[in-house]
């Protein structure tokens, strides 16, 4: 049992049961070799059944076993969010991943993969709206706990009129719920926004001449360990790669010298490389790029609450003014390729106007996207410290827009709860505090912590998600059912489910192997 589910938690092949089991008596052998009963041991490894077909009957239990204890939990649990997204496999086929979030009456958290939905043909609203409701038909979902739904932002999903979110805010069975577009997603829809195509444009097709002929990549590899350099090769540009812009141009910036000799030697030399006011533009977006990157990888990662995300994302906006005021100082401290790339001299002539304007732009790109989570931020300062003193009419709007409880109740919860002597002085501070309160006497209170603390920011989970189907299901095992693609990602990418090994041993009949 636990090698099967070793084995789906990895990713592996069904088959590779069998290879287990041919290491196992290959190390018993030696490992054994002076134990009094060593056939005795190797004897009961062979019996160790471990064929593909029991593993996959294997692994089958165990998903299910991890999936009715998040149903139960589901059950128990006060609300829950959902984050959405929509990809192809191998073999071209629509699935669907949904990733639940559920929080306790304790404030504790789960997440797990809730279900991976094949769709048919199309992946429009209407197609993926039929998919979840017969999903929550047949699982039973208590959709009256759902609070927020997180997607990728796709017209099919986030459509007013025949998108998914607009099909369910119709759909009388839905409650009320919040609906956000991915925080990463939008993070980097607006570096693409920097509009420095002309830089982008020039580095993609020296990159492509060197790595894209095999002989090139050989003799530039070649060079580079002749020269002792830093970096190995030069990266591809993937455009559909969050991070793929900034790495490239970091490396690409730090093999500027041998680029330049080896696009010399091979006749090809381009003239930009020695522009100073592209290399500039290219300073300008490699420092840039590399701050968006640094941001992206802060907003990653599981169970990262919202609230925290847009910390991150208004720290962020902050930081631009500073770096506006720097440039247009002549300050590169926070910038390091133009010191790198550029003389003192021209930098002492540098005229900052045009990246400053670009820097507005993208302060106003990320405050017009983010304006509705930026509103939010009284309601989230409220669930770190609910004793903060904020105007109590402009809290309650929030969580009746938000947490859909009744203003004139929170208004007077909120006010009775400021003067709470006995919560006051404690020292606990957000979810301690919360806990301590009568669930009865602040009971709009508590949903709006409970709610704040279930919503999604992003889809991360769905993004790494897709990235370990592309390992579960290759070309080499392209004829997987949905069943065992589904299983295989339950056990690969739940982490806060353990299998009950224990029972599941018990309902197993003990059967040798042949």
């Amino acid at each position: 049992m636990k090698v099967s589910y070793i084995l789906a938690s990895h990713k592996k092949p069904y088959s590779d049961g069998v290879i287990i089991k041919e290491a196992m008596l290959g190390v018993a052998e030696s490992l054994f070799h002076d134990f009094k009963n060593k056939n005795e041991i190797i004897s009961a490894i062979k019996q160790v059944p471990l064929s593909r077909n029991t593993v996959t009957r294997r692994v089958d239990e165990i998903a299910n076993d991890v999936s009715d204890q998040m149903k139960n939990d589901l059950a128990k649990c006060e609300f829950f969010a959902w984050q959405m997204d929509e990809s192809t496999d191998i073999t071209d086929t629509p699935q669907l991943l949904v990733f639940i979030r559920m929080v306790f009456s304790d404030f504790s958290v789960k997440e797990a993969l809730l279900t991976n939905l094949k769709l048919a043909t199309y992946t429009r609203g209407r197609d993926i709206y039929d998919a979840i409701k017969n999903m929550i038909t047949e699982q039973n979902i208590p959709i009256q706990k759902l609070v927020a739904m997180t997607t990728d932002g796709a017209p099919a999903m986030i459509g007013r009129n025949v998108g998914f979110i607009g099909l369910c805010e119709k759909d009388e069975a839905f409650p009320k719920f919040n609906s956000y577009h991915c925080v990463i997603h939008q993070e980097n829809l607006i570096a693409k926004k920097l509009n420095l195509d002309h830089v982008m444009s020039v580095i993609v097709r020296i990159v492509n001449f060197i790595r894209g002929r095999a002989l090139n990549h050989r003799l530039f590899k070649d060079l580079l360990d002749e020269l002792d350099s830093a970096h190995g090769h030069l990266i591809y540009f993937a455009e559909v790669r969050w991070l793929s812009r900034g790495k490239v141009l970091t490396r690409f910036i730090g093999l500027m010298t041998e680029i330049k000799i080896f696009l010399h030697s091979k006749d090809s030399y381009e003239e930009k490389l020695d522009d100073k006011v592209w290399l500039a533009d290219l300073a300008f977006l490699t420092d840039v790029t590399a701050k968006l990157n640094t941001l992206n990888e802060t907003l990653q990662g599981r169970k990262n609450l919202i609230s925290d995300m847009m910390s991150a994302i208004s720290a962020f906006v902050n930081k631009i003014d500073l770096w506006k005021r720097q440039l247009e100082e002549k300050n590169f401290q926070h910038f390091p390729s133009f010191t790198l790339l550029l003389d003192a001299e021209y930098l002492a002539e540098y005229n900052p106007a045009k990246h400053v304007e670009l820097f507005h732009q993208l302060k106003s790109e990320f405050e017009r996207r983010f304006e509705n989570i930026f509103c939010m931020e009284p309601l989230f300062i409220f669930v770190k410290n609910p004793f903060i003193d904020s105007d109590v009419s402009q809290l309650a709007s929030l969580m009746e827009t938000h947490c859909f409880v009744n203003k004139a109740d929170a208004e007077l919860e909120i006010i009775t709860l400021r003067s709470d002597i006995i919560l006051k002085s404690t020292d606990n501070k957000s979810d301690e505090v919360f806990k301590l309160m009568d669930p009865v006497k602040y009971k709009n209170v508590l949903n709006c912590a409970l709610i704040v603390k279930a919503m999604f920011g992003s889809t991360y989970q769905c993004e790494r998600a897709f990235s370990q189907l592309k390992v579960i299901k290759t070309k080499y095992r392209s004829m997987l059912t949905n069943e065992h693609v589904k299983n295989c990602l339950i056990l690969g990418c739940t982490e806060d489910y353990q299998p009950d090994f224990k029972k599941l041993s018990e309902n197993v009949d003990s059967q040798v192997s042949h």
